[in-house]
């Protein structure tokens, strides 16, 4: 099961605030009745917020459902024999979330028919005041993989190299920050790039593949991409593919437009509790989430979402108890 990371902050009246996250997760949960925390969003599915949960050792973290109801036809079958019946009750894809106040950071399961960070966005906005004399905004940002080449070391096994180059921009002293023809990667794009010109060909890649051969990509190839100057208009794409000692697989983006990802060893179809007792476990005794998580928007302070810290903000928001788009059951009497 995979997870992505994502920092949560309160806007009031367009500035970002160090506002309790966690106080407005437990008031929605804890304050509204199930129909009132189920909102349709956008006019389609319906996102229901059947589950919190705190933890004892760590005051600041949240656990949380937030679930999709599919509008699909869902029928229920069986392996061994040609049964199929209708699925009782509403069909419904949750997904799992935790929260940690101190660096507000948020952890989501990746479901393909789940929550994203838009549907995030628009259901928690749903219980925040719309006619009050400030403007509350809840924002989830996407946190982005800032794992660069310092990761290799000799031992490290290059899986793949992808670089793709926008044929009107490149410029052989300009792509390089160590400016030499002794370059052969240099050598090599130089004639993509004059064969693309001469072709109109308006964009042009070069991908080195290791695929099941035995022997390893030399790392002298991976010293050449290291001088590559990512601030290229030219760089329309770097990525590099590796297996580190541990066997990990890693996706570096020299660009910097991967979102951050982390694998959790655990069954998709896990329950509540025991994917809460699995996340608690691995961020425990395995250091699971990553630093570049918890220290993200410490690292990104030219980011606006950054400046929270310098907005303190204890105002007690007295949420909708309503939602204009909550679940209201039809009435066919």
């Amino acid at each position: 099961m995979k997870f992505s990371f994502f920092n949560v902050i309160l806007y009031k009246n367009d500035n970002p605030t160090s506002h309790n996250i966690c106080q407005i997760l437990d008031d929605i949960y804890n304050l509204h009745t199930p129909a009132q925390r189920t909102l349709q969003v956008d006019e389609q599915n319906f996102f229901s917020f059947p589950r919190l949960s705190t933890d004892d050792d760590r005051p600041q973290f949240r656990y949380f459902w937030i679930g999709k109801f599919l509008n699909e036809r869902i029928l229920e079958a069986n392996y061994a024999n040609d049964d199929i019946a209708e699925l009782d009750g509403n069909a419904y894809s949750p997904t799992f979330m935790a929260y940690e106040e101190a660096g507000h950071l948020l952890m989501m399961q990746n479901v393909m028919q789940g929550v994203n960070r838009r549907v995030l966005e628009k259901f928690l906005n749903g219980f925040l005041p719309k006619d009050s004399e400030d403007n509350y905004e809840i924002k989830v940002i996407q946190q982005k993989n800032s794992e660069g080449l310092e990761v290799i070391n000799p031992n490290t096994n290059i899986m793949s190299i992808n670089i793709a180059i926008k044929t009107e921009y490149y410029n052989h002293a300009d792509f390089f920050e160590d400016n030499t023809n002794d370059n052969a990667l240099a050598a090599l794009l130089n004639n993509l790039y004059r064969f693309s010109c001469d072709n109109d060909v308006p964009e042009f890649d070069l991908s080195f593949k290791k695929k099941n051969f035995r022997n390893n990509i030399r790392h002298t190839l991976i010293d050449m991409v290291r001088i590559i100057n990512t601030n290229s208009n030219a760089l329309s794409k770097a990525l590099v593919r590796v297996k580190l000692n541990n066997g990990d697989i890693k996706n570096i983006d020299l660009l910097g437009t991967l979102n951050l990802v982390k694998e959790l060893n655990v069954n998709q179809n896990a329950s509540f509790d025991l994917l809460k007792q699995t996340l608690k476990d691995n961020i425990t005794n395995n250091n699971w989430i990553p630093q570049t998580a918890i220290t993200y928007l410490a690292t990104h302070r030219d980011l606006g979402h950054a400046r929270f810290v310098d907005n303190q903000d204890d105002t007690e928001i007295e949420l909708v108890t309503e939602p204009e788009s909550m679940y209201r059951p039809i009435n066919n009497d």
